[in-house]
């Protein structure tokens, strides 16, 4: 069976990485050279999958998931007490 490739952007939790590491060709994004840090990502952009090179990803079998207004609300909530802050 193929290995599903996770790709982390930045560290976490040693426990969690060691778990990805035992069940997936897991990656770490912050030990790549600069160099190859663009094709994975886009730099200079907004939240969501638009940093990601899908295309990319889909050739080395990487898949991408997000969750889509997950803190729509949070952000807003935010937006409006620092306006009141303000």
């Amino acid at each position: 069976m193929e290995s599903i490739g996770v790709l982390m952007t930045c560290p976490m939790s040693p426990y969690l990485e060691q778990e990805l590491e035992k069940r997936f060709n897991f990656l770490r994004l912050w030990k790549f050279p600069e160099n190859q840090k663009s094709h994975y990502l886009k730099l200079h952009s907004d939240v969501g999958l638009d940093k990601i090179d899908l295309e990319l990803c889909r050739e080395k079998g990487i898949k991408v998931t997000y969750c889509p207004d997950l803190i729509t609300d949070d952000v807003a909530d935010t937006g409006i007490a620092l306006i009141l802050a303000v």
